[in-house]
């Protein structure tokens, strides 16, 4: 359908920016609510998912690097996680709190804004 192909690139921009107001009204107006809802399920994954991601990645990212600045690190983990979802720098600040809490990383001593990947 003519319709469809022309709402495409607009429908794969709501999806990176899921909002069930924006699917709804899309959705009822070309008949796209079912596929828009599938692929929204995804992309809106729990807020226990996001914490579990954005956990994992920080770790991936440490384990390599060993030592990163605090604003090159929340640049790496936006960058690799903005394809599954838009993650907010005060998501990333309290995962990586949580890490330290937990002993997967530490601030550096002699730079605060460092941190050191513990193995």
């Amino acid at each position: 359908m003519v319709v469809r192909s022309l709402l495409l690139p607009y429908v794969l921009l709501l999806l990176r920016t899921c909002t069930a107001t924006r699917l709804l009204t899309l959705g009822s107006y070309v008949g796209l609510l079912r596929v828009c809802v599938r692929l929204c399920l995804w992309h809106v994954a729990t807020p226990q998912d996001r914490r579990y991601l954005i956990e994992a990645t920080v770790v991936r990212i440490m384990k390599v690097r060993k030592v990163l600045g605090h604003a090159a690190l929340l640049h790496e983990v936006e960058r690799q996680l903005v394809a599954r979802f838009p993650p907010s720098k005060a998501a990333i600040k309290k995962r990586i709190e949580s890490l330290i809490e937990r002993e997967y990383l530490r601030r550096d001593e002699d730079d605060a804004r460092q941190y050191r990947y513990l193995p």
